[in-house]
Formats: C-alpha cells, structure tokens, sequence
C-alpha cells in the first residue's frame, strides 16, 4: 500500500487524527491536555548550480541548473494516553509535501502528499520504545542524520529503544531498522531474510556523566545483509560492523573542539562481485575553534577530516570508509561537489560573526585531497569557498543566502563550479 495521498486531503486527516484523540482525552484524567500538538516546518528555495550537476546519474530531480525545491511538513503529535501506572502511550506523525515547483497550471493537480514519520511511541519511567518511521539524527550527523537542508529529508522504518541512564542526561539509544525488503524487489530464495538490507545499532551519549556541557558519544553500527541465491548475484551473507567515538566541548571561555573517529571491519559485498570482500576502513575529523567579541559573537575554526578510499590494486579488499547515512552536505562543502564520504581527506577554515542579533555572516573555505589516486590523477581535488548570510528577524523565520565557488584541480575539472541559493523556512 503506498504510503501517500493528495495534499488537499491533508485537513481531513488532521480533523479526523484530532476527533479521535479528543475522544480518548476526554476519557483520559489528564483530559485537560490538547488532544494534538501542532507544529510546521516550511520552506522555499531557490538553488542553481553551473559548470555542474548535483549526483549525477543518481538523483535526476536535482540535476537541474536551477530550480526552486520547496517543503511542506506537519508535525503532529497526540497527547498520551495512560496504560498504567508509569505507562503511557502516544503517536507522532509527520505528513509531508516536497520537491520542485513545477505543478500547477491547466494540471489542475497539487503535490502529493507522503508520510515523513509516522510512529508509535511507548513511554515508561526512564525509558521509551518509538516503532514505525521515524528521523534518527546522532552527534554532529557524520554517520547518521536527518538530512534537515534537503527538500525530502531522510527517516528509517524501525524500532528503537530509549534509555535514560541518569538524572543528567546521558542515555543509550538501540535500534533496528529495515533499508531494503527483499520480498518488495522481486523473486528471492526461500530463505528467511533473504534480499533483505538491515541497518542496527547501539548509539550512546556518556558525556554528561563528566559535566552539562561536555558531550562523549559511544556508537556500534550494523549493516546487515542475509544470505541469499538470488540473481543475478549469488552471495553469503554480510555484516559490516562500525565502531566510533565522538567528543564535543568547551576547554575554557575561549576555546571549543569537536572531534570524531570510527573504523569498519567485516564483509562487504561489492556490485557486480560474487564474492564479499573483507572490509578495513576508517575515517577522523576533527575541529578547534576560537570565541571572540561580547557574547562570543565572533567564531574561528580550523578543521580537518580524513576517510580512507579503495585501494585500486586490491581487489580481494574494501578499503574505501562507507559513510553510512550522514548529512554530508554539513561537513564537505554545502556545493555538493565531492559528494559521499570516502576517499577524502583535507583541511577546512570555519568563521561565523554575529553582526546582529538577529544575522548571522558565514565563510568557510576547504581544501580537498584524494588519499587513493584514480586513474593517475593528482592527489589534490579543488577548493572551495562558502559565504553566507542568515536573517532570523524570530525564533520561527529564517531568510539564509548562500554563494560558494568551487576551483577544481586541473584533472578533475576544467572550470569554476558555482552554486547559490536563496530559502525562506518557518518552523515552529
């Protein structure tokens, strides 16, 4: 059944979602609580790219020169509903309209309308299940992120488990989420699971065992394929195991730093190779920066990052780090250029000035390096710079503008890239 209806139907869903919970409310002791929580997260956005295309091949609505992207998210949460003594259960929904202006018109049509979240949340003294789809964002998103910047976004359909394991906030997140049902793809084998790509984990936030402002995450990833003969590949079984730790915080008044580490081992199976591979890859990064001016208006930042690629005369092996689900276009330039995590390394300069209270004025400048060679090229990739302006007249309103040129490396491109966009978003 496909998860999506048109966006004028949205009302009635949320008339129908809001009688039902003030049903329950009303049978509820705690029927003083709005039956539903409303929020939105609104956006528009002109972007346009010259002298290149953003993944190619891969993403065709977004290989475009120009275009205006746009979202329409709903969030909708009902008020819980008592199951016993510490005991309480909740849904949380978030349907969702995106993509690119271009309807309208004698089409006589609107966006369709799909589901971003929609998950049942179970609330106990110090813990919580969350079943169904829902965002995952963890740390500063270098392996897992909800892609917020994109018109889409990214969830994963799952279970997940919430532990609080102290009064100042530290916990411990396991999940189990489900990347591709091989049953949905086409014939498979007899076996159980067989196609089928899943996506686990145990992610924990330890740092504030040490202080509030000091943030020490723990985390072990999962990507888990079972054996299947199905064609046109017939492969053992594959699990691929990342393990990373990310530290965050202050030293001092003036001094801040941020630094990650992870390294993969296991199988991978490779397209278009019968056999899995065994994996040994491993990606840093890390970042220093320096305050400035009354309230710290004035930030400056050096950064540095580095994720292993696939050594070409290494057939039998996978060297090259697998960046899993991250928001990439955070860290490696917000132009998109370089694309996913692997086989990259450089350094990075990061200023962000307070001019107002309410702007914000960015500049960020990366150099990027290949640490496996391709085809005989030279190491060095490009440079790219990054200005931005951000105008938060509120909490609920932000107009940001964005320009980056990209200077690529003579045997990677023969002219400047440029990009810039333009977004207007609501959220509250």
């Amino acid at each position: 059944m496909k998860r999506s209806l048109t966006f004028s139907k949205l009302v009635i869903l949320v008339l129908i979602l809001s009688k039902t919970t003030s049903v329950v409310a009303a049978e509820s002791p705690s029927s003083d609580v709005p039956p539903i929580t409303m929020g939105v997260d609104m956006f528009s956005r002109y972007e346009f790219r010259h002298n290149y295309t953003l993944n190619p091949g891969f993403d065709a609505a977004s290989n475009g020169s120009d275009m205006f992207t746009f979202r329409s998210r709903f969030l909708l949460n009902t008020a819980p509903v008592s199951l016993g003594e510490n005991l309480s259960v909740m849904a949380r929904v978030a349907p969702q309209a995106s993509g690119i202006w271009n309807i309208g018109g004698d089409e006589l049509t609107d966006p369709t309308l799909g589901l971003h979240e929609g998950v049942i949340v179970v609330n106990g003294q110090g813990y919580r299940f969350d079943v169904g789809r829902f965002e995952m964002s963890y740390g500063d998103e270098l392996v897992i992120g909800s892609v917020g910047w994109h018109h889409t976004g990214r969830a994963f359909d799952g279970v997940r488990f919430h532990a609080n394991l102290d009064d100042n906030g530290a916990w411990l997140d396991g999940f189990v989420s489900v990347l591709k049902e091989g049953f949905v793809e086409g014939p498979v084998d007899e076996s159980i699971g067989a196609g089928d790509l899943y996506f686990m984990g145990i992610y924990a936030g330890l740092g504030k065992f040490a202080g509030p402002d000091f943030d020490l995450d723990a985390y072990a990833l999962f990507r888990l394929a079972p054996e299947t003969d199905e064609d046109p590949v017939v492969r053992g079984g594959t699990t691929e195991l990342t393990v990373g730790l990310r530290s965050k915080g202050p030293i001092g008044d003036v001094v801040d730093y941020r630094v990650e580490a992870g390294v993969q081992f296991g199988k991978r199976g490779l397209e278009g190779v019968a056999d899995n591979v065994d994996v040994l890859a491993f990606q840093g990064d890390a970042e220093f920066g320096f305050s400035f001016l009354d309230d710290k208006a004035l930030r400056v930042a050096l950064h540095g990052f580095f994720a292993s690629g696939d050594d070409p005369e290494t057939a039998d092996k996978a060297e090259g780090w697998n960046q899993l689900f991250p928001t990439a276009h955070k860290w490696l330039g917000t132009a998109d250029v370089i694309g996913p995590r692997t086989n990259v390394a450089g350094g990075a300069a990061h200023v962000s000035w307070k001019l107002h209270p309410n702007v914000v004025f960015l500049l960020d400048g990366h150099g990027f390096f290949r640490p496996e060679k391709v085809g005989g090229a030279d190491g060095y990739w490009g440079t790219e710079v990054d200005a931005g302006l951000l105008f938060k007249p509120g909490k609920a309103l932000t107009l940001r503008l964005t320009y980056d040129v990209f200077l690529p490396a003579e045997d990677f491109d023969d002219d400047v890239m440029h990009f810039g966009e333009l977004e207007l978003r609501t959220k509250f």
